[in-house]
């Protein structure tokens, strides 16, 4: 299903920008946005900036080493942890096409 949807930044890929995650006004409302082909890559301190994503939403299982990889990726905040994924993942995906991103 195409998509179009606006929230703020709440994780990026440390390594290379190739993907992020926009949150909504829970941690639970969240959705990962990447491209299949790394077209795309943001700034690796885009934390806290306001994107706008266009693109084809989806549900995967992610394994649990690939969860575990994108936990590795993302940049900790203070006072936190790296999880341990000990199982496979159910995640929203939105595979981009446009996207626009905004210091907020």
């Amino acid at each position: 299903k195409k998509v179009k949807l606006h929230g703020k930044v709440a994780d990026v890929c440390t390594k290379m920008g190739c993907w992020f995650v926009v949150q909504g006004d829970t941690p639970a409302d969240s959705i990962r946005i990447s491209t299949k082909s790394h077209s795309i890559f943001v700034p690796k301190k885009a934390v806290g900036y306001t994107a706008t994503v266009e693109g084809t939403l989806s549900l995967r299982v992610l394994s649990k080493d690939a969860a575990q990889h994108y936990e590795d990726e993302r940049e900790l905040k203070e006072g936190e942890q790296r999880k341990v994924i000990t199982e496979d993942v159910n995640e929203i995906f939105i595979d981009v096409a446009g996207l626009e991103m905004k210091q907020s």
